[in-house]
Parts: structure tokens; C-alpha cells; sequence
């Protein structure tokens, strides 16, 4: 009896063609941190080595260090939405204050003082818990609304202001990509025409011009690339802020010696 075998499927291995398969491509998580550091490493060294005699290599270095500002924002609002333990969260970033406070007064200032504005960190830390507040269910929408903007107008005091606690609220919460691009561009636009117009009665209308660099931090955002799972040392890259700002202080009192 003949068996007819030319409808049985051939036995071996499945071949998966490479260019068929679509790959994800954007940013990851590690790459955005590398980006942040090394404009605010760039940003922080440039000042204390070169100093801001040249007001034009100034605005550079600082555009440069601008960059590192909303990617550190959305960095931060990616890190709080993604923890289980808010508690442990909160503990890190009040000593994050803490420490960032020393460094920041440090950097800026000859004398140490509690009573000039304090560091990026502040806007951060209060930006995370604005999203804690809109959480909060069990108050009223209200009341939550009101708490938000304390929260926000209170980060005033931070190096970055109101915004970056604004930015850092706006870029975890739930709302369309689009939505968000165009609330982020209208607070930029707000905070700079109120910049430059203090700086064009103060005869510097080139004073504001390195908040350009919020913007080119935009599109790297808009690439980012959802990681599965975030990096194991994803709370440590907070510690890049005030290390780099102390180191930052020490290379500048050691060249001025």
C-alpha cells in the first residue's frame, strides 16, 4: 500500500527571519540618567572652572545644564509612580534635601545659610507629592486641588522653582502625550517671557536666554523608550545631583586657593 505524504508538514526547526521582527527603539531609562548627568556635570564643572567671566560661554554652559532639568523631572515622576513603597521613597528624598541643601549652598554661596533658596531637590520632592495628593482619594477633589498648588507655589524656594515641581506633576499623571507637551510649552513660555522681560529692565535681555535648553530636553523625552523593568540602581542615579554639585564646589574653592 502506497501512503501518499505530500500533505504532511516537513519536520525541523522554525527559522525566524531577523528583519521581520520590529524592534522597540527610543530612549531607555539608563540613557536618559546619562544624558541628565553629564549636561549637569558639563553645566557645574564649566562654572567652577571657567567661572562666568565670558557671559556668553556662561549662557552655554548653563543651556547645556538646562537640558538636565525636565528629563531629571520626568526621571523623578517615572521613579514615584513606578515604587510600591511611597514610605521609603519619602524617607530617601527628605534626606535627599538634606544633603542636596549642603551641596547646592556650597556651589553658590561662600558661607553656609538656610535662608537663600535651597536646591532642585525641593521642586522634586514636592512635585512627587502633589502626585501623592491626586491620589488621595479620600479627600475631597477640592481640597486636593488646593493642596497641589501649595505644593507647587512652595517649591518656589528650589533652584528651578514652581515649574519644575509643575513639570514633574504634569509628566506622571495620566494625561494624553499630546496634552502634556502642550502644558509643559506654555509653562516654559510663561516662565521665560516673565524672565526676560525682569531681564530687559534690568538691561540683560541675554540673561534668560539659556532656558532654551528646557526645550531641547523635550524630544529625548518624547523618545522615551518604557522599560520592563527599571534598573536595580534606579534610586541611586539620585545621588548624582549633589555629588556632582559638592565635587563641583570643592574643584572651585581648590582652583581659587
Amino acid at each position: 500500500m502506497q501512503i501518499d505524504i505530500s500533505k504532511k508538514r516537513p519536520v525541523g526547526r522554525r527559522v525566524t527571519i531577523p528583519g521581520n521582527r520590529k524592534k522597540q527603539t527610543g530612549i531607555s531609562f539608563t540613557a536618559l540618567v546619562i544624558i541628565a548627568a553629564a549636561a549637569f556635570f558639563i553645566d557645574c564643572f564649566g562654572q567652577a572652572v571657567l567661572g562666568i567671566g565670558n557671559i556668553w560661554v556662561y549662557q552655554l554652559l548653563r543651556f547645556i545644564g538646562q537640558i538636565a532639568a525636565p528629563i531629571a523631572c520626568f526621571l523623578a515622576a517615572k521613579l514615584f509612580c513606578g515604587t510600591r513603597n511611597i514610605k521609603n521613597l519619602f524617607i530617601l528624598g527628605v534626606i535627599l534635601l538634606a544633603v542636596s541643601h549642603v551641596a547646592f549652598v556650597y556651589f553658590n554661596h561662600e558661607e553656609f545659610t538656610l535662608l537663600r533658596g535651597t536646591s532642585f531637590m525641593l521642586p522634586v520632592f514636592l512635585g512627587c507629592a502633589a502626585l501623592f495628593v491626586k491620589d488621595m482619594t479620600t479627600i475631597d477633589s477640592n481640597m486636593r486641588t488646593v493642596m497641589i498648588f501649595l505644593l507647587c507655589l512652595l517649591a518656589w524656594f528650589g533652584s528651578g522653582g514652581s515649574v519644575c515641581a509643575v513639570w514633574v506633576f504634569l509628566l506622571g499623571s495620566d494625561l494624553e502625550r499630546s496634552l502634556k507637551t502642550k502644558i509643559f510649552l506654555f509653562s516654559w513660555v510663561l516662565i521665560f517671557v516673565m524672565g526676560l522681560i525682569y531681564s530687559v529692565i534690568e538691561g540683560r535681555w541675554y540673561m534668560e536666554l539659556y532656558r532654551l535648553g528646557n526645550l531641547a530636553a523635550l524630544p529625548l523625552i518624547m523618545r522615551y523608550k518604557e522599560d520592563r523593568e527599571y534598573p536595580a540602581w534606579r534610586y541611586g542615579c539620585t545621588l548624582i545631583y549633589p555629588v556632582i554639585m559638592g565635587a563641583a564646589a570643592a574643584a572651585e574653592r581648590i582652583i581659587n586657593s
